[in-house]
C-alpha cells in the first residue's frame, strides 16, 4: 500500500504449515442485479435534448448518496500526472488524498453524470417504486457547478425494455445510460493490490536481465494462531535455504517456503471494508487481537500483515496500518 492509512480489507487466506499467509484473490466487478422494472407508463422515443449538458471544468463536485444503503460520497476534479510528466484533469474522491484511487473509474462515473442523454422518456408515472425509484431507493445525484448552480436527479433500477436505467428528473421518467460504477461500492474506487515485490534480476557481463529468485530475507508470525511464536531467515547452510531460529532451531522445508513466497510477494484485497479505520473499526473487525501477524522481509522490501476475523473463506485484514 502506498500511504501510511489505516486501511481494512478482506483477503482470501490459505492455510499453509507454518500459519497463514495471505493469498491474491482478484474478484470481478459484481454484475447488475437488479430486477428488469415493468413499466406502467406510456413509452415513447425521446426527441428531448440532453438532460444534463455540462463540461468537466463545469463540476465543482458531485454528491452521490445511496439511499437504499444511507451510503454518500462525493466526487471533486483533481489533477493527476501522467508516465510522461504531465498533469491531466480527472476526478477523485473528497477525503480520500491520501489513499490509493482508481481515477479512471471515478472519471468514468463522472463523465457519465455531468453529460445525460435520455434513450427514451417515459414522463411522469403515478408508481415509482415500479422503476426503483420511490422513497429510500436509488442514488441521488447533486451536480454543483462552478457558476453556482446545481441540478438534482435519481437512477433507479436497470430498464427492463431498453439498456439503461430508470431516472427521474424534474418530476418526468427517462431510460438513460449508466456507468456501471455508480451501482458498486464507493470502495472499488480503491487499488485492491496492496504487495507487489519486484523480483529481483541478474544482469549478465552483455547487459542483459534475467529474473533471480524471491527471497524471503526473515519472517515472524505471532497472533492467536501462534502462542509460540515463529521466527526464520535466509540460513548460511550451504544446503538448506532457511533456517527456523524460534521456538526452535532447525532447518526448513524449502517446498513450504516457495508457498510463502507466492502468497507474500503480491497481495491482492477481495474487498475494503473501511478506510481511515478508527479504533473501534479495528476492534469491530478482530483486528485489535489478531489471529496472525506476518511481519517479513522480502527481497529486502518489509511489510506487515494482520488478519482479524474470518467470515466464509475471508478474513478482515490490515497491511502497513500506521
Amino acid at each position: 500500500m502506498k500511504k501510511t492509512t489505516k486501511y481494512i480489507i478482506i483477503t482470501l487466506v490459505v492455510l499453509i504449515v507454518l500459519g497463514a499467509a495471505a493469498a491474491a484473490l482478484i474478484l470481478t466487478s459484481p454484475k447488475d442485479s437488479e430486477d428488469d422494472a415493468n413499466s406502467s407508463g406510456t413509452v415513447s422515443e425521446s426527441t428531448e435534448p440532453a438532460l444534463i449538458d455540462k463540461t468537466a471544468e463545469d463540476v465543482k463536485n458531485i454528491g452521490v448518496e445511496d439511499l437504499a444503503a444511507d451510503d454518500s460520497y462525493t466526487i471533486i476534479p483533481t489533477e493527476t500526472t501522467t508516465s510522461s510528466g504531465d498533469t491531466e484533469q480527472t476526478f477523485t474522491i473528497e477525503g480520500w488524498d491520501d489513499l490509493d484511487v482508481l481515477y479512471s473509474n471515478v472519471k468514468s462515473l463522472a463523465d457519465r453524470l455531468y453529460s445525460i442523454t435520455p434513450t427514451k422518456k417515459i414522463g411522469a408515472v403515478e408508481d415509482l417504486s415500479e422503476y426503483g425509484l420511490g422513497s429510500g431507493e436509488g442514488y441521488k445525484i447533486t451536480m454543483n457547478y462552478t457558476d453556482g448552480t446545481s441540478q438534482t436527479f435519481t437512477i433507479g433500477n436497470k430498464a427492463g425494455e431498453s439498456s439503461g436505467s430508470y431516472m427521474l428528473y424534474e418530476d418526468e421518467v427517462y431510460i438513460v445510460p449508466v456507468s456501471t460504477y455508480l451501482k458498486q461500492s464507493k470502495y472499488d474506487f480503491l487499488n485492491k493490490s496492496l504487495i507487489a515485490i519486484p523480483t529481483p534480476t541478474i544482469t549478465a557481463t552483455d547487459g542483459t536481465e534475467t529474473d533471480s529468485t524471491s527471497e524471503i530475507n526473515s519472517l515472524h508470525l505471532s497472533g492467536q494462531n501462534y502462542p509460540e511464536e515463529i521466527q526464520f531467515g535466509l540460513s548460511d547452510d550451504e544446503v538448506l535455504a532457511y533456517d527456523i531460529t524460534e521456538p526452535i532451531y532447525a532447518g526448513m522445508n524449502s517446498g513450504k517456503i516457495d508457498d510463502f513466497v507466492e502468497q507474500l510477494q503480491n497481495v491482492t484485497a477481495a474487498g475494503v471494508l473501511a478506510v481511515h479505520a478508527t479504533e473501534e473499526d479495528i476492534a469491530k473487525y478482530g483486528l485489535d487481537n489478531p489471529v496472525a501477524v506476518c511481519d517479513y522481509t522480502m527481497n529486502d522490501e518489509h511489510h506487515v500483515i494482520k488478519l482479524g476475523d474470518k467470515t466464509g473463506d475471508l478474513y478482515s485484514m490490515m497491511v502497513d496500518d500506521d
